[in-house]
């Protein structure tokens, strides 16, 4: 069932039937009847292992939702997006305890086999016990060809991943590309009598638009962000944008800022990739209005032992889901690190520092 873009009635028209049906009822259907998968895995996984930097992926056996038939047989292990636009990918892998030694640690989402969306870092001490790692990120597809891998990586000797519901891969279309920029209107109660064609055109076309392409925005810094040593949180600020269909965000004024223009329900997700050290300790958090925190993470440094191969920068991964009640709230992604001197935040790539935020509803 595609989406029909709404058409406005002419001045004076009624409200007729066909176009009820053909771009009212149809959309709305467009709309709630989401392409989306949830996968998991009922038995443990024992491929992660050894220290030569491979990065495992594995067949999903368990289908939770998958009305879509995302995950292709022929694909065990990917979720095929077959919608372009903006998804929710959100992963857990859970890590068996690793009695052995230290261990280095990792979970990424990878797109095409090539780009990495996001990753998580961690660093497991000797006799620890089971450790899950959580991804949540927003992709923009820019086609409905897209597919995505939750893959892990451990440099523990006998390292098992283990089965289970906490073991899992989800993604669900939030809708179109945000270079569609639309305007939400207030909506009132009909009166009796003629549907007004400037009613129809303010509160049913341009909302359905609105629902279609959701206020979305994306930023992050074009250069590596030099991280002064201490121990207080700084707000990092952001002159580049790789979509903002809402103005969201400005460059200019309070480049730091991710304004939730929408009173309701908000996705806000955050990378910060360290450069690799092997000393201190390292932080991420995003704040509401400068006052509240509402995610965090804290990381020490692997030794030099347990560098990744692969990956041996640092990356945190905070996210939340964040209610607002006025349009003028903000988010922040603010970082600390207390290595004794100066250490950049990468920029650069999509796995990289940055800042996303989506509505997903009032």
């Amino acid at each position: 069932m595609p989406w029909t873009q709404p058409s406005d009635v002419s001045s004076g028209d009624y409200f007729p039937t066909w176009l009820y049906n053909s771009e009212v009822k149809a959309n709305l259907e467009y709309l709630l009847t989401r392409p989306g998968a949830a996968l998991t895995r009922d038995r443990n996984y024992s491929g992660i292992k050894g220290s030569s930097g491979v990065w495992s992926g594995w067949p999903w056996l368990t289908e939770t939702v998958d009305d879509f038939n995302l995950r292709k047989n022929v694909t065990p292990n990917k979720v095929n997006l077959e919608r372009a636009g903006l998804w929710l990918i959100t992963g857990n892998v859970w890590f068996s305890g690793d009695a052995s030694f230290e261990s280095r640690r990792q979970v990424r989402v990878l797109v095409n086999d090539s780009a990495v969306l996001a990753r998580n870092d961690a660093f497991a001490i000797q006799n620890e016990t089971e450790q899950q790692m959580p991804i949540v990120t927003v992709h923009r597809a820019t086609s409905a060809d897209d597919q995505v891998v939750l893959q892990a990586y451990s440099d523990g000797v006998g390292a098992t991943i283990l089965g289970g519901t906490e073991l899992n891969l989800s993604c669900l279309w939030l809708g179109a590309d945000p270079a569609e920029t639309t305007t939400w209107s207030s909506i009132s109660s009909a009166s009796t009598g003629t549907f007004a064609s400037a009613t129809y055109n303010a509160q049913v076309a341009d909302n359905l638009k609105h629902l279609h392409g959701r206020p979305a925005c994306s930023v992050y810094p074009s250069t590596d962000v030099e991280v002064s040593t201490g121990t207080t949180y700084g707000a990092i600020s952001f002159n580049a944008e790789e979509y903002d269909n809402q103005t969201l965000h400005d460059t200019g004024t309070n480049p730091s800022r991710v304004t939730l223009g929408r009173v309701g329900l908000w996705l806000v997700t955050g990378n910060v990739c360290y450069v690799s050290t092997t000393t201190g300790r390292r932080g991420a958090q995003i704040y509401l209005n400068g006052t509240t925190q509402v995610a965090a993470v804290q990381r020490d440094a692997a030794p030099a032992s347990k560098e990744s191969p692969s990956e041996p920068d640092m990356v945190m991964h905070p996210f939340a889901l964040v209610y607002t009640s006025t349009t003028t709230d903000y988010v922040e992604l603010r970082t600390f690190q207390n290595t004794g001197s100066t250490l950049k935040a990468r920029a650069g790539s999509p796995e990289d520092t940055h800042l996303k935020a989506v509505w997903l509803g009032g």
